[in-house]
């Protein structure tokens, strides 16, 4: 019988690296992941795309030791996971999976402090941690705290989920298609809440998806999984510019008419001047922003720099990529990905300090992956 763990057991507090050295998996004889060798950097988001079967799952679910590899080894900070007692790792790693997983027997606030009184935190202390975590994934503390899981919405159980995930600040968070069983217009809602969140924890995440739009929007570098190997990895801009010699990878992203649509001229996805409109960034602490609706607000430091706030993301700002008027798709989606920016301006001027409101085009780059990649199904 396993004892329980003491909380020291796991020697790290922050993820430097994670690494599979050659990590295989098979059931009854038939491979579920083939000779898996990858490295994951500590605070970056790697998206593990593919179809169904295609090894995701297992492999996160060896990283956390729910399922053992039979060859290889997994490592964090260089040490081997085997060499750790699984529940001290599992306590040391976030989960969220499409299932949730909610008790429903225990309110909201019960579900999120779980994993602290397992830990055996004092319940002030606990009590505050849900409140500010209910606060984070964007649900009111008095007036959720107190509901069971059958009161919630799915988006709300969602939500709650990652709450409870996050409970014990884990430095790596696992997510297993945590928004697969939603509505697509929910889902796509709650992954701009989850962009806004991302950037205030500062963890190494490893999420699964299906989904090209959602592994586009999401990820700093995706991982494509075919028939349990790992096929390639890479950033978006390195995967939409191989899509043409790699047979299987167009196949996921659907090359039929990439090659084309990446080449277009992106001021034709430019905001029409009535969607978007521009303050001194000065002046950010005294705009009300949900006085303006679905439009994107932009905000000029004096220095000439933007920043911007969409209809999705009110409550932060997001830094906005610079590119010129001859952009192409490509171009914008390369841009974003490398300064982690979903605002692109496109300016006449090579200095931004010069160019004039009249002059101001902005691109989103989520009504670019919708073109190439359409909606979530």
């Amino acid at each position: 019988m396993l004892q329980r763990p003491e909380k020291s057991s796991v020697p790290w507090e922050y993820i430097t690296t994670i690494k599979l050295d050659s990590v295989s998996k098979s059931y009854n004889g038939v491979p579920a992941v083939q000779d898996i060798s990858l490295t994951i950097q500590g605070g970056e988001l790697l998206v593990l795309m593919g179809g169904s079967g295609s090894g995701k799952t297992t492999t996160i679910r060896m990283i956390n030791r729910l399922i053992e590899p039979d060859n290889g080894v997994i490592y964090i900070n260089d040490i081997p996971v085997s060499s750790l007692h699984p529940l001290s790792l599992r306590r040391s790693i976030g989960y969220v999976i499409q299932q949730i997983g909610l008790l429903p027997h225990l309110s909201v606030s019960a579900n999120i402090g779980l994993p602290l009184r397992i830990s055996g935190a004092q319940e002030d202390e606990i009590s505050q941690k849900v409140k500010n975590l209910l606060s984070l994934v964007r649900l009111d503390p008095e007036m959720f705290q107190n509901r069971k899981p059958a009161e919630l919405s799915g988006g709300e159980q969602q939500r709650v989920g990652l709450a409870r995930a996050l409970a014990t600040n884990p430095p790596l968070l696992l997510m297993d298609e945590p928004f697969g069983a939603l509505d697509p217009l929910l889902r796509r809602k709650l992954q701009k809440e989850f962009l806004e969140i991302k950037k205030n924890l500062g963890i190494t995440i490893i999420f699964v998806t299906h989904d090209i739009h959602e592994a586009f929007l999401l990820g700093d570098r995706i991982a494509l999984f075919h028939e349990g190997r790992l096929h390639t990895v890479g950033t978006p801009q390195d995967l939409i510019g191989s899509a043409r010699s790699d047979p299987v990878l167009s196949y996921f992203i659907g090359d039929d008419h990439l090659s084309y649509s990446t080449s277009l001229p992106v001021i034709s996805f430019a905001l029409r001047s009535g969607s978007f409109i521009l303050f001194p960034l000065a002046e950010y602490s005294q705009i009300n922003q949900s006085d303006y609706g679905t439009k994107v607000i932009l905000y000029k430091s004096e220095e000439g720099i933007y920043h911007a706030s969409t209809p999705g993301s009110m409550h932060t700002l997001s830094p906005v990529s610079m590119v010129d008027e001859d952009a192409t798709v490509q171009d914008v989606v390369t841009a974003c990905t490398k300064a982690r920016s979903h605002v692109a301006v496109m300016h006449t001027s090579v200095n931004s300090q010069e160019m004039s409101d009249s002059q101001i085009r902005i691109i989103l780059l989520d009504d670019i992956l919708q073109f190439l990649f359409g909606s979530p199904e």
